[in-house]
């Protein structure tokens, strides 16, 4: 096996990837009864909901529950979200619009993530007294819940929204946005690259794997943009190791990972 000189600086480069993201917004809406409610949002035109890109035009108002209420859950769901199997889930952000109270009362919502119809994770809440929008959540927050592509591509995948009102309230849910952050695949760690550790880089149509430091078992994994497993090649310790991609792959984007019990070292390449 041939040992490659390291001349980083001319003939290698590194392209670090950035996390991705995709909006779903619900098409669907239903009351589920919550155990100490007091009352239930009127649903009309609820499939779907008509948003505008900013707002329903049909959004849930409670009509039976105005004075110190509160409601049962509201079931949004239909995200028509599609992120490519294997990939990692980093955080889930909501915008969250709704109504308003009369001077002096407020209202706070309690919103969860939800999947087949029950609650999953932990609750974040807003409270208000006018109409306001707001955002919860962020990139790297998924709610204390296991999220997976799957469970987010699933129609059933959504928010169970409640209301508490404290005085005269409007319940409104105006606008609800589901913006889901998510990662190309990195096995199973991702733990700092170390001086012994492998270094990968791409020149050329070839990806080069200077193991030389190395005295791990360490596996080659090279996947396609949609996480598809491609290459799945033991390296030997000790040795390096070099792939002409360019005569097996058409061109386009792929993740190149070295994999052992103690490191993942990830990078994106392009085939041209």
């Amino acid at each position: 096996m041939k040992t490659f000189l390291l001349t980083l600086c001319t003939i290698a480069y590194f392209q670090s990837y950035s996390q991705m993201s995709v909006i779903g917004i619900p098409d669907s809406v239903a009351n589920v009864t919550h155990p100490s409610s007091n009352g239930a949002y009127t649903i009309t035109n609820s499939n779907p909901l008509n948003h505008n890109g900013t707002a329903f035009t049909n959004p849930p108002i409670t009509v039976n529950c105005i004075n110190n209420c509160k409601s049962d859950y509201l079931y949004f769901y239909d995200l028509d979200l599609n992120i490519p199997p294997n990939f990692i889930i980093t955080g889930v952000e909501v915008i969250h619009g709704r109504g308003a109270c009369n001077q002096g009362s407020w209202n706070i919502d309690s919103i969860h993530l939800a999947y087949n119809g029950a609650i999953i994770g932990t609750t974040k809440r807003d409270s208000a007294s006018v109409s306001e929008k707001d955002t919860l959540g962020s990139s790297s927050d998924v709610w204390n819940a296991i999220l997976s592509p799957a469970t987010v591509n699933s129609n059933s995948f959504g928010l169970f929204i409640n209301s508490t009102g404290t005085g005269i309230c409007t319940f409104m849910q105006s606008d609800i946005r589901v913006k889901v952050y998510y990662d190309y695949p990195l096995d199973s760690k991702n733990n700092t690259v170390h001086s012994n550790s492998p270094i990968i880089w791409y020149s050329k149509g070839s990806v080069h794997i200077e193991n030389s430091k190395n005295k791990e078992e360490t596996y080659l994994r090279l996947y396609d943009i949609t996480g598809k497993l491609l290459i799945d090649k033991a390296l030997a310790p000790t040795e390096n190791e070099t792939i002409f991609l360019k005569s097996l792959f058409t061109e386009g984007i792929y993740i190149v990972s070295v994999v052992s019990n103690t490191f993942v070292h990830s990078q994106k390449i392009i085939i041209e």
